[in-house]
C-alpha cells in the first residue's frame, strides 16, 4: 500500500486548498499541489478528481493539457431496454472503479518545467509545536518540488459534500454545508487529491464564506430575525478569520494543519454554528463560583442553533476523556479538537483529523438516562480515534482489525472508569457471546495477511467486535504470563514511537504489534496470535467434575469442539480462506470454591480435544453444614446489623458472602411472595457435598462457550457468593435452564436485592420468564416485583392481581430500579402459557393500565423510553406464542378468533397506544422514541392478523417532513409486506430512491429493498401469492434433491415465478439502472434486484484483434530435384516392431537381429545386367507413399522428443489437483479481480500454453518451460503470500519442477547418448562400404537353427522362422540397428520409376512373454527413460485398441498375430525399400538359413512383497470366518473418504503417469479389487480381507517415497481403517439375540418381584449408608444398569447377561441375609429370568448355526476348489 508513490512516481508533500462557499450548493476554488517527482521522466501527473468541473491547470506557473474523465459517468448497458443486461452493468462499473483507482485526472507536464528526479521523502516526524511556515523553502535551483494548481468548481455536488438547505417539507432547517463520507472515494468528490489513506503531506485550508445567513441573498430560513454569524471548522489548527478584502459580507477563515495527514482524513463544516469551549472537570474541593481550567488542548463543541441545552450534557465528560487518554497514552497527536454536530449525516459519526462531525441524534439532554450510555461511548470512541485510526493508521488493509481494536479497546477502558468495572466486564462478556454465536465458520480470520482491498462491509461489524475482545484477553495472557502490566505499557510505546518519527509513516502492522508486545512483557504471543488473530472459530467446552474420595481430587473433563472447523472441514478452499481452527491450545484457570469457602485456583493446559484433569483438593473435611457454629455466628451478626450495629454490620462481610433481603425476613412476607426452600434430600445433598461451587475460566481469558454442569443449589450458591459480575451472570443463565419453585424463589431475590449491579438484576428478571409455567410461580414473581416498585406497599392485598392498581408517578431517580423495571415489563410480555400459548389477560391488562395511568410530572427525567419500552411489550403480549395450524386439514389459516374479552383488551390497547402516538405528533419526544414504538406495535399486530392489515397507515409516515428515523421506520413496514406485488408501492420505493432530497433515506429503502427478498423468502412468503400449497404433505426423492440447492438460487426462482410477467417492476427498474447521475450505492442496490429478480443475458464477449506475422495459406513441401544414383549399398530396411503385450517392447524400436526377419530377394533394377543371362525379372513399379508431413505442432522447429515431453508434461500438470485455478484465462468479473489486466500485462494459463503447443508456438521444450514459468510468475505477482491462489501455484511449481527435471535429464541423456552412437556409426560405415555384405550384423549362434527350403526360376520359396523377441536387446544390436539407419539415411533419394514392391515370405512368429534376465544386459539409463518417457503415447493408443476378451484358464496362450504382423511389415518395408537393389552377386537365389537368437530357459524370480509398513497396529482374527456384512460397512466407510479416490481402481500406469509401476509392484491390489473379491466370496476369513487392504496399502508406500500426496492420503484411510477395523473385530450379540434379550430385561422389569431392583441402590434415600462397604461400587448391579449395559452392547454372549443377573441377585442375598424377604423376591427374580431367558438358549444357536450353515452353501465349493485360477511360483 506505502509503494503507490513509486508507481505514481511523485511524493506529495504539500497542499493548499482555496474553496469559495455559498449555500446555494456552488463551491469555487482551487487547490495548490506541491510534488517531489521521483524519476527525471516523469511527464504525466495522475490525480483523483470526481464531480469537479476542472476549469484550469497550471504547472510551475505554465498552462498544461489536461484529461479528466469519470468512468463511472459513463456505465451504461448496450441496450436501455434489456433488463437482463444486468451482468454488464456489473462488469462495468466493476471496471470503472478499477480504473477510477489509476486517477480521473491526469496532467502533462509541459516541457518548460524542470523535473529533478528527487529520492527525499516528506518529513515524518509530525509537527505539532510552533512550526516554521510552509512560505520558507530553499533556493529554487537545489528545490525539487514543483507546484501544481488547479482552479475547478462544483454544482450541487452528490457525494462527499452534503449541503442541508431548507425546504417545502422543512422549512425551519438550519442552511450548513459539511464534509460527508458518503462513499469510500468521498475525498476526492470535492477536491482534486491523491486519494490514498497512505499518502499523507501537510495542508492549507482557507474558506471564503458568507459573514451571516442573513448575507446571503439566495437563502431563506425561517430560523431567526436575527443575524446569524457563519463560522467555519475544519481540521488542523484555526489561525485566523479576517474579513474579505473586496466583499464587506464575506469573511475568511485560515486553518493550518503541521501534521502529515491523509486526505481522507481532512474535513471542515461551515454553518451558524453555536460554540461551546471544553473545560476541564471541578476539582471536589473548588467552590461553587469558581469555573473550572481550560482544558491542556483545546477542546469546542459545535451545534446548530435551537440545540443548544443539549450540547454541554453531551459533550461535557470529553475533558475528562481527554485527560484520561493522555495521561494513559502519552500526548495528544494533533493541535485541538473540534466536534460538530450536523443533521442528515450517513452514519452517527465522521471521523477526522483533530475534527468529528456527529450527527444530532447522538445529542441528548439533561433527563436522558438510556442514551447517555450510548453517547458516551460513541464519543469517547471518536476521540479515541485520534490515536489509533488518525495519528497511526493500518500498514496494509489486513491490520485495519489492530487500529480499530485498539480505539474500542481505550474507549472501553474510559468506559470502565466512567461507569464502573462491573459494567466494563458486562459489555465484555455480552460481547464474548456474541463472537461465540458470530463466529462459527461464516466468519474469516481478523487478520488476513497479504490482503490488498479493505475489508467486507459486511464483515466490518464481526470485526470491531472482536478484535477489543482479542486485545482484552492479549492483556491478560501478557499480564499473566510476562513481567509486565499488559497493553497499559505496549500501548503508550507505540503511540510514543509514532510521535517521535520512529514509526515510517506512522503505520502500524499486526506484525510489529506483536513483536512489541513481545519486547515489553517477555512473552512470545506466536500461538495467540494463530489461534485468535491469524485464525477463525471460537471453541466449546463441554466441562464435568467429580470428587475423588479415594484420590482426595477434583476429576474435571474438559471436552472442546470447535464448530468453525467442523463445518469447513474437507472443503479445502473453505479451509485455507478461513482458516478454522482445529484446536485452541493454552491455559485456562479453574476455581473451586471449597467447604471452608476459599477459594483455590488452579491452570490446566489444554492441548487436546479431550482430556481429564485431576485438581488436588485441600479442604480436609465436608462442607461447613448448617446448623453449625458458624451458620450461628452468621446469623447471630445479621440480626445484629439488622438492629443498627455497625460492627456487626462490618463483620457480615467476613462472615458471610451472601446479599441479605430484608423484606423476606418475615414469616408473612415469605409466605405471600411464596418462597420455596430447598427440600429435606436437597438439603442433605447439599450437606454430603464437598465443595460450594467451581468456576471455569475464571480469569476471563478465552473466547469461548463454556458448558458446565453442577447441580443447582452449587449455582444458587454462586450466584449468592461471588462478587464477580460475570461469575453471577454464568450462574443466572445456568439457572434459567433449571427452572424450579426454588430457583424461580432464588432469581426473585437477585432482583429484588439492590445490591447486585442492575445488569446482573435485568438478567435474573429475563430468566424468570423460564419458570412462568411452573404453578405460574415466575409470573407470580413478576407481578411482585412490578408492584413492588410502582405501587403503594399496602396495595397488593390482591394475590390474584385481579384490581386495577393506579401506579404511582414515576422516579426514576435510581437508574438501576429504572432498568431493572423496564426488563420486568420485557419479561412479562414473553411470559406464555404452555396450554394456549398466549400470554395472561392479567398481564395484557398490566400493560394497558400502565399506559393508562402513566403520570411523570414529578419525575425529573424524561419516560420517553420506558413509554417506548411498555408499547412494545404490550404488542408482544397480544401475539400468540404459537403459531396456528393450517394445511390440507384445517381451514383456519389465520389466528383463531378472538373471544370477547381478548377482543375487548385489543381495542383498549389499540386505543391507548394511538392516543400516545398522536401526542407524540403535537407534542414530540426526543427522536420521536414513542412514535417509533407505536409503528413497531402495529407492524407486530398486522403481521400476526389481529388488526386488518393497513399500508396507507404507514405510507403516511414515509412524507419527507417527517423526522428521518420515523420514515425509515415507516419505509421497513411496507417493505415487509409483499411490496413486490403491488405496482404503486414499487412505483413509489423507486421515485423514493431516486428522487428524494434525503441521501440517507435513498440509501436506506434501496438495501431495505434488497434486504427484504431475503426477509420474505425466510419467513415463507416468497410462492404463496398465486397458488398456496398445504403444510401436512410428503416429501418425495424430488423435493429431498432440491433442498440440496443454494437458498440464493431458490431465492432466485421463487422470485422470477413472482415478477416474471411484472410490467411495473420492469418499467421502474430500468431508468434505475441507466441512471448515471444517481447515487452509485443506490445504483449497485438496484443491480442487486435485478440480479435476485431476472436471468441474465449471455454478455457478448469482446472483440480482440491479434496481428500475426504473414504465413503461407498452404503448406506444400517443394520437390527435390532427383540426383544421379550413386552404386547402392546393401542395407536392411528399417522395421518397426508392433507392440504385441510383451513388456519393454516399444513400438518405435527397431527388430534386432534376434528378432530379425530372412533377408529378402532383391529388387531388380530394370536397365541391370543379368546375371545368370536369363531374362531380368519384371520390374512392377510401385507408387510413391508421400513422405510423411511434419505435425503441426512442429512447424517451429520443435523436434519429436521434445513435442512428445511438452505433452507428456501438460498432461500430467493440467490433471493435478494444485491446477484448478490455471487451467482456464483469468476473467476479472467471474474471478472478482477486476483490476487483473492493469498488473498483470502477459497473462497466461494452462489452456493458452496446451493451445500455443498444438498450434506449433515453441521452437523447442525450453519456450514451453518459459510459458509455464510466466503462469506462476503472475498469480506470485497479483497474489500475495499466504492466500490460496499464491499457495496453490507454488505447490503446482513443485510438482513441474520435479516432472520437468526429470524429463531435461532423460532427454540430456538421449541426446548425447545419439552424438555417441552417430559417432561410431561413422567409423562403422566406413569399414561396411567396402566389401559389402548381405548381412549387416552377423546373429549369434545358436543350437537351434531355422531351415528354409530353396526355390527355383528366381521365385522364393516362402519360409518359416521362428523368432522369440528379447525384453532388453544386447548394446551391439543397439550399434547395429544404428549403423543401419546411418546407412540407410546417407542413401541419395530414389525416383518414382525406380521404387518396387517387394513381395514378403510367410512369417511365423511365436512369442512368449518370459524374459531371459541372464542372457539379456541392461540398457543404458538414459535410453530406458526416454522410453520410458516417450513411449506412454503409444501406450495410451495401444490401450484405445479393443482388447480381446481371455479365456479363464490358467496359463493361455497369446493370440495369433501372424496376419496383423505380416501386414505391418508390408507395409513397412514398401516404405523403407526406396532403392533398388542390383542384381545378385550379393544374394543367392536361395534364401540364406538364418538361426534364431539364442535362447535360455527363464530363471524363476520370487515375487517382491510390498513394503512393510512401519507401524502395524491393526488387530488380525486370522482363524475368524469373514463377516461380509461387516467388511462391506467397512469398506464402504473407507471408500467414501476423500483421500481414497485414488485407490477406487486399479493403477493405469498410463492416465495415472506411473510407467514403471508394475515393474515395482508385483502384487497389485485396490479397493475395487477387494469389494469384486468380496462379491465372489474369495475371502474365507476376516484376516484375509485385512491383509489384502495392507496390500493397497503397502504398494502405495513402496511406490511413492514419504511425505509426497499419495503417501499422506494411504495414512489418513490406513488410520481410518484401523479405528473401524478394531471396532468391527469387537464381540458383541448379534442382532436378533440383542433384541430378543432386550425383550426378556422389559419383561422382566414389569415384574411384580422387579420393584427392588429397578433402578441403583442410593444408600442416603434408603437409609443405608453402608451399602458400598459391603457391596463394592463396581460390583453393583441393577436391571437400570444392565439394561443401559445390553444397549451399549456391554455383552457379547448371553452367559455375560447370566452373570450380571446373578451377580445382582447374590448382592441382594449378601447385604440383607439369605432369609431376608429381600433374598426371597431376588430368588423369585432370578427364576422369572431363567425361564424366560432358556427358549434363546437354544434356539439362537441353532439359528446361527442353521445361517452358517446357509452362508457354506451360498459359497458353494469355495473351499474345495478355488473360484479362479492362481499363478504358482
Amino acid at each position: 500500500m506505502q509503494r503507490e508513490s513509486a508507481r505514481r512516481g511523485f511524493i506529495l508533500s504539500h497542499q493548499r486548498v482555496v474553496l469559495d462557499v455559498d449555500f446555494s450548493a456552488n463551491v469555487t476554488g482551487y487547490t495548490e499541489l506541491t510534488i517531489l517527482p521521483q524519476d527525471n521522466e516523469l511527464r504525466t501527473v495522475s490525480l483523483h478528481c470526481r464531480q469537479c468541473v476542472i476549469d484550469k491547470v497550471t504547472v510551475g506557473g505554465i498552462a498544461a493539457d489536461f484529461v479528466h474523465q469519470d468512468p463511472l459517468t459513463n456505465v451504461a448497458t448496450s441496450n436501455p431496454t434489456d433488463v437482463h443486461l444486468w451482468t454488464e452493468l456489473k462488469r462495468k462499473t466493476y471496471s470503472a472503479l478499477a480504473e477510477g483507482d489509476e486517477g480521473e485526472l491526469a496532467i502533462s507536464i509541459p516541457r518548460e518545467v524542470v523535473v529533478r528526479g528527487s529520492s527525499a521523502l516528506p518529513p515524518t516526524t509530525p509537527g505539532t509545536g510552533n512550526s516554521e511556515s510552509f512560505d520558507v523553502r530553499p533556493s529554487v535551483e537545489a528545490d525539487p518540488s514543483i507546484v501544481i494548481r488547479i482552479d475547478y468548481h462544483l454544482r450541487h455536488p452528490t457525494d462527499g459534500l452534503t449541503f442541508i438547505m431548507p425546504t417545502k417539507s422543512h422549512p425551519y432547517r438550519v442552511p450548513h454545508v459539511y464534509t460527508s463520507p458518503t462513499s469510500a472515494d468521498a475525498a476526492r468528490c470535492w477536491v482534486p487529491c491523491v486519494d490514498n489513506l497512505w499518502e499523507r503531506c501537510t495542508w492549507e485550508l482557507e474558506f471564503i464564506v458568507p459573514r451571516s445567513l442573513s448575507a446571503e441573498e439566495e437563502i431563506n430560513t425561517k430560523v431567526a430575525t436575527e443575524e446569524t454569524p457563519v463560522v467555519v471548522v475544519c481540521s488542523g489548527e484555526f489561525r485566523e478569520q479576517v474579513a474579505h478584502p473586496n466583499n464587506s459580507k464575506k469573511s475568511l477563515w485560515f486553518y493550518r494543519q503541521d501534521t502529515l495527514t491523509s486526505v481522507q482524513h481532512i474535513a471542515f463544516a461551515a454553518g451558524p454554528f453555536h460554540v461551546l469551549q471544553l473545560r476541564d472537570e471541578k476539582p471536589d474541593d473548588s467552590t461553587e463560583g469558581e469555573e473550572s481550567q481550560p482544558t491542556r488542548y483545546p477542546m469546542h463543541a459545535f451545534c446548530l442553533p435551537g440545540l443548544e441545552d443539549y450540547l454541554k450534557p453531551s459533550t461535557s465528560f470529553l475533558s475528562s476523556a481527554m485527560s484520561f487518554f493522555v495521561t494513559e497514552y502519552g500526548a495528544y497527536p494533533f493541535n485541538s479538537y473540534n466536534i460538530v454536530f450536523v443533521d442528515e449525516l450517513p452514519r452517527e459519526r465522521s471521523d477526522n483529523a483533530g475534527l468529528t462531525l456527529a450527527s444530532n441524534d447522538v445529542l441528548h439532554g439533561d433527563d436522558a438516562i438510556d442514551q447517555v450510555f450510548e453517547t458516551r461511548q460513541q464519543l469517547s470512541h471518536a476521540l479515541a480515534v485520534q490515536w489509533a485510526g488518525i495519528n497511526v493508521i493500518q500498514k496494509t488493509w489486513s491490520d485495519t482489525w489492530l487500529v480499530n481494536a485498539l480505539a474500542l479497546y481505550m474507549s472501553g477502558l474510559f468506559f470502565k472508569k466512567t461507569f464502573g468495572n462491573n459494567e466494563y466486564r458486562f459489555r465484555m462478556a455480552r460481547d464474548m457471546d456474541r463472537v461465540c454465536v458470530m463466529d462459527n465458520g461464516a466468519m474469516p480470520p481478523i487478520c488476513q495477511p497479504g490482503t490488498y482491498e479493505p475489508p467486507d462491509p459486511d464483515y466490518l461489524p464481526f470485526i470491531n467486535i472482536k478484535g477489543p475482545v482479542v486485545l482484552h484477553i492479549l492483556d491478560r495472557h501478557l499480564g499473566k504470563s510476562g513481567t509486565s502490566l499488559g497493553l497499559s505499557r505496549v500501548l503508550p510505546k507505540i503511540f510514543l514511537s509514532s510521535m517521535a518519527g520512529e514509526m515510517t509513516n506512522n503505520t502500524l502492522s499486526t506484525h510489529s504489534f506483536l513483536r512489541t508486545c513481545r519486547k515489553v512483557s517477555g512473552v512470545d504471543p506466536k500461538t495467540f496470535a494463530d489461534q485468535w488473530i491469524y485464525g477463525s472459530g471460537a471453541p466449546r467446552f463441554g466441562v464435568t467434575a467429580s470428587f475423588n474420595r479415594k484420590k482426595m481430587a477434583v476429576e474435571v473433563t474438559i471436552a472442546q469442539d470447535c464448530p468453525a472447523f467442523t463445518s469447513h472441514e474437507g472443503d479445502p478452499a473453505a479451509l485455507a480462506i478461513f482458516k478454522p481452527v482445529q484446536l485452541f491450545e493454552g491455559p485456562i484457570t479453574i476455581r473451586i470454591h471449597e467447604a471452608d469457602g476459599t477459594p483455590y485456583e488452579h491452570v490446566l493446559n489444554i492441548n487436546s480435544h479431550f482430556k481429564k484433569y485431576e485438581v488436588p483438593f485441600n479442604t480436609k473435611y465436608k462442607r461447613v453444614r448448617r446448623h453449625t457454629k458458624r451458620y450461628a455466628a452468621r446469623q447471630a451478626a445479621a440480626a445484629a446489623a439488622a438492629a443498627g450495629d455497625q460492627d456487626a454490620a462490618e463483620a457480615m462481610v467476613t462472615v458471610d458472602m451472601s446479599f441479605g433481603l430484608a423484606l423476606w425476613e418475615e414469616e408473612a412476607q415469605r409466605e405471600a411472595w411464596r418462597v420455596a426452600e430447598w427440600s429435606e434430600e436437597e438439603e442433605h445433598i447439599m450437606e454430603s457435598s464437598t465443595y460450594e461451587w467451581i468456576r471455569c475460566d475464571a480469569d476471563f481469558e478465552w473466547i469461548a462457550a463454556i458448558r458446565f454442569e453442577q447441580p443447582d443449589f452449587m449455582w444458587a450458591s454462586q450466584l449468592q457468593r461471588d462478587r464477580d459480575v460475570v461469575a453471577q451472570l454464568e450462574a443466572i443463565h445456568a439457572l434459567a435452564r433449571m427452572p424450579s419453585l426454588v430457583v424461580s424463589s432464588i432469581l426473585t431475590k437477585t432482583v429484588l436485592v439492590e445490591n447486585y449491579f442492575f445488569r446482573v438484576r435485568m438478567e435474573a428478571a429475563l430468566a424468570l420468564q423460564g419458570c412462568a409455567n411452573m404453578q405460574d410461580i415466575g409470573m407470580f414473581h413478576l407481578f411482585k416485583i412490578f408492584t413492588q416498585y410502582c405501587y403503594q406497599p399496602g396495595s397488593d392485598g390482591d394475590p390474584d392481581f385481579r384490581e386495577k392498581f393506579i401506579p404511582e408517578p414515576n422516579d426514576f431517580s435510581d437508574f438501576g430500579s429504572y432498568f431493572v423495571r423496564k426488563a420486568v415489563l420485557v419479561a412479562i410480555s414473553r411470559c406464555r402459557d404452555d396450554a394456549n400459548g398466549s400470554t395472561w389477560a392479567v398481564a395484557r391488562r398490566l400493560f394497558i393500565d400502565v399506559l393508562r395511568y402513566n403520570s411523570n410530572a414529578k419525575n425529573q427525567y424524561s419516560d420517553a423510553r420506558y413509554l417506548s419500552t411498555v408499547i412494545v411489550a404490550l404488542g408482544g403480549s397480544l401475539i400468540p406464542g404459537v403459531p396456528p395450524e393450517r394445511g390440507i386439514l384445517t381451514e383456519i389459516e389465520g389466528p383463531a378468533p378472538l373471544g370477547e374479552d381478548d377482543a375487548q383488551i385489543l381495542e383498549e390497547a389499540v386505543q391507548e397506544v394511538d392516543r400516545y402516538r398522536l401526542r407524540d405528533q403535537y407534542v414530540p419526544t426526543q427522536h420521536n422514541v414513542v412514535t417509533l414504538a407505536a409503528l413497531e406495535f402495529k407492524l407486530m399486530l398486522m403481521l400476526s392478523g389481529m388488526i386488518p392489515t393497513d399500508g396507507n397507515f404507514f405510507l403516511e409516515y414515509t412524507r419527507e417532513e417527517n423526522f428521518t428515523p420515523v420514515r425509515l421506520a415507516a419505509f421497513d413496514a411496507l417493505l415487509v409486506m409483499k411490496w413486490y406485488i403491488r405496482p404503486a408501492l414499487i412505483r413509489y420505493f423507486f421515485s423514493v430512491i431516486q428522487s428524494d432530497s434525503s441521501r440517507t433515506v435513498r440509501r436506506h429503502v434501496a438495501r431495505a429493498m434488497v434486504e427484504s427478498i431475503g426477509i420474505l423468502y425466510q419467513v415463507g412468503e416468497l410462492g404463496t401469492v398465486h397458488k398456496k400449497e398445504p403444510v401436512l404433505v410428503e416429501e418425495d426423492s424430488a423435493q429431498k434433491k432440491n433442498k440440496k440447492s443454494s437458498e440464493a438460487g431458490a431465492m432466485a426462482r421463487a422470485l422470477r415465478r413472482e415478477l416474471h410477467k411484472s410490467s411495473t417492476f420492469r418499467e421502474c427498474i430500468l431508468p434505475g439502472m441507466q441512471n448515471t447521475a444517481a447515487d452509485q450505492e443506490v445504483r449497485w442496490c438496484i443491480i442487486q434486484l435485478a440480479e435476485f429478480f431476472y436471468k441474465p443475458h449471455d454478455e457478448a464477449l469482446p472483440k480482440v484483434t491479434i496481428t500475426l506475422p504473414p504465413t503461407p495459406v498452404t503448406e506444400i513441401a517443394p520437390q527435390l530435384p532427383t540426383p544421379t544414383l550413386a552404386p547402392p549399398v546393401p542395407a536392411l530396411p528399417k522395421i518397426k516392431a508392433i507392440r504385441i503385450g510383451v513388456p519393454g517392447i516399444q513400438k518405435d524400436r527397431p527388430l534386432t537381429p534376434s528378432g530379425a526377419l530372412p533377408p529378402l530377394a532383391p529388387a531388380v533394377r530394370a536397365d541391370g545386367p543379368s546375371t545368370n543371362g536369363t531374362t531380368p525379372p519384371i520390374v512392377v513399379p510401385a507408387k510413391p507413399k508421400k513422405a510423411k508431413p511434419l505435425e503441426k505442432a512442429q512447424e517451429s522447429g520443435m523436434s519429436l522428443n521434445d513435442l512428445k515431453a511438452c505433452r507428456q508434461a501438460m498432461k500430467r500438470v493440467t490433471v493435478n489437483k494444485h491446477a484448478d485455478i490455471f487451467r482456464m484465462p483469468v476473467d476479472p468479473i467471474r474471478d472478482t479481480a477486476p483490476d487483473y489486466f492493469d498488473v498483470i500485462k502477459n497473462p497466461m494459463d494452462l489452456s493458452t500454453i496446451s493451445t500455443r503447443l498444438e498450434e506449433g508456438r515453441y521452437p523447442d521444450r525450453f519456450a514451453f518451460e518459459r510459458d509455464f514459468r510466466l503462469m506462476i510468475q503472475n498469480a506470485h505477482t497479483y497474489n500475495p503470500s499466504g492466500t490460496y491462489a499464491h499457495t496453490e501455484a507454488n505447490r503446482l511449481q513443485e510438482f513441474f519442477d520435479k516432472q520437468w527435471a526429470r524429463i531435461s535429464k532423460t532427454l540430456d541423456a538421449a541426446h548425447s547418448k545419439e552424438e555417441a552412437a552417430l559417432l561410431s556409426a561413422e567409423a562403422t560405415i566406413s569399414a561396411a562400404v567396402e566389401p559389402p555384405q548381405p548381412v549387416v550384423a552377423a546373429a549369434p549362434t545358436s543350437s537351434k537353427k531355422g531351415k528354409a527350403a530353396a526355390a527355383t526360376n528366381g521365385a522364393s520359396t516362402p519360409t518359416t522362422v521362428k523368432i522369440k523377441p528379447q525384453l532388453k536387446p544386447p548394446v551391439a544390436e543397439q550399434a547395429a540397428t544404428a549403423v543401419a539407419t546411418a546407412i540407410a539415411a546417407s542413401l541419395p533419394p530414389v525416383s518414382k520409376a525406380e521404387t518396387t514392391k517387394v513381395k514378403l515370405p510367410k512369417v511365423k512368429i511365436n512369442v512368449t512373454s518370459k524374459a531371459t534376465p541372464k542372457t539379456s544386459k541392461k540398457r543404458d539409463a538414459a535410453d530406458a527413460a526416454l522410453e520410458e518417457l516417450l513411449g506412454e503415447e503409444v501406450d495410451a493408443m495401444e490401450a484405445e485398441r479393443p482388447a480381446k476378451k481371455q479365456k479363464k484358464t490358467a496359463a493361455p496362450p497369446p493370440p495369433s498375430i501372424e496376419d496383423d504382423l505380416l501386414a505391418s511389415l508390408e507395409q513397412e518395408v514398401t516404405q523403407a525399400a526406396v532403392v533398388s537393389l542390383p542384381p545378385e552377386p550379393r544374394y543367392s537365389e536361395t534364401p540364406p538359413t538364418i538361426p534364431p537368437a539364442p535362447l535360455e530357459a527363464p530363471v524363476p524370480v520370487a515375487p517382491t512383497l510390498p513394503v512393510k509398513r512401519k507401524s502395524e497396529s491393526i488387530p488380525r482374527a486370522s482363524d475368524e470366518p469373514i463377516n461380509e456384512k461387516k467388511c462391506r460397512a467397512i469398506l464402504k466407510l473407507v471408500k467414501a473418504l476423500p483421500q481414497a479416490y485414488i485407490f477406487l481402481r486399479p493403477v493405469d500406469p498410463i492416465a495415472d503417469g506411473c510407467p514403471t509401476y508394475y515393474d515395482e509392484i508385483k502384487h497389485p491390489m485396490d479397493f475395487g479389487t477387494m469389494e469384486h473379491k468380496l462379491n465372489e466370496g474369495e475371502y474365507m476369513t476376516m484376516g484375509d480381507f485385512a491383509a489384502d487392504f495392507d496390500l493397497v496399502i503397502g504398494n502405495c508406500h513402496q511406490f511413492n517415497p514419504p511425505g509426497t500426496d499419495a503417501s499422506i492420503m494411504a495414512d489418513v484411510v490406513d488410520k481410518v481403517f484401523k479405528k473401524e477395523w478394531a471396532k468391527a473385530l469387537v464381540k458383541k450379540l448379534a442382532y436378533n439375540e440383542k433384541r430378543s434379550l432386550q425383550g426378556v430385561i422389559n419383561k422382566l422389569r414389569q415384574s411384580p418381584n422387579a420393584f427392588l431392583f429397578l433402578e441403583p441402590v442410593d444408600p442416603v434415600l434408603l437409609g443405608i449408608p453402608t451399602y458400598f462397604e459391603v457391596i463394592p461400587r463396581k460390583d453393583a448391579r441393577d436391571l437400570s444398569t444392565i439394561k443401559t449395559k445390553l444397549e451399549q452392547d456391554k455383552y457379547d454372549s448371553i452367559e455375560a447377561l447370566d452373570a450380571d443377573i446373578r451377580l445382582m441377585v447374590d448382592n441382594a442375598i449378601k447385604f440383607n441375609g439369605a432369609d431376608s424377604e429381600v433374598a426371597a423376591v431376588a430368588r423369585l427374580l432370578d427364576k422369572e429370568y431363567n425361564a424366560l431367558v432358556k427358549p434363546l438358549r437354544t434356539a439362537i444357536p441353532n439359528g446361527a448355526a442353521k445361517g452358517k450353515r446357509k452362508d457354506m452353501d451360498d459359497k458353494g465349493s469355495a473351499q474345495g476348489t478355488p473360484s479362479k485360477k492362481k499363478k504358482v511360483v
